[in-house]
């Protein structure tokens, strides 16, 4: 099993992958929502040498539609790395290490809400968070080590719509 800190870094970013991939979300719908406001507006804040009001208003709405896009792409993306994750969790031997890390990574719970939901002393949660990241990081390399054991994309996403992973 891997011992340093670098390792479990992996298996964090991993875990993470799900929540952080929904804050780009966030920020991409508000940035949308902005230049969206700024469509009606007669000062449109952009500045494009030599046109004309209604050439930077069609400026403005090929990047609003650039922006869907890539917002739909990341949600792809989000759902598929939900999937793995949650997947990844119901194959651990430790159930109790798996809540840990749902509570934790996907909730966004404290220590301190997780070890009350646990009956654990904020310490001992601790100690099973790390022993948790190192079997991540063994699950993870042994996902890579043995391609069979990945599904296709489609397969993965056809998951998320399960009612065990709600």
């Amino acid at each position: 099993m891997p011992s340093n800190t670098r390792d479990c870094r992996r298996a964090q970013r991993f875990l993470l992958r799900p929540r952080r991939l929904a804050e780009i979300i966030a920020c991409q719908q508000i940035h949308i929502s902005t230049l969206q406001s700024k469509v009606g507006s007669p000062d449109l804040g952009i500045r494009v040498t030599g046109s004309a009001p209604a050439d930077r208003t069609a400026y403005l709405a090929c990047k609003i539609s650039e922006m869907r896009e890539e917002t739909a792409r990341l949600e792809r993306q989000q759902a598929l790395a939900l999937v793995q994750v949650k997947r990844l969790l119901r194959g651990m031997p430790s159930p109790r290490a798996a809540c840990l890390l749902e509570m934790r990574y996907l909730s966004g719970l404290t220590w301190s809400a997780i070890s009350d939901a646990l009956h654990l002393t904020p310490r001992t949660a601790l100690r099973l968070h790390q022993r948790a990241l190192r079997l991540v990081q063994q699950l993870l390399e042994d996902r890579e080590n043995d391609p069979e054991k990945e599904k296709g994309h489609e397969a993965m996403c056809q998951e998320l719509s399960s009612p065990r992973l709600r």
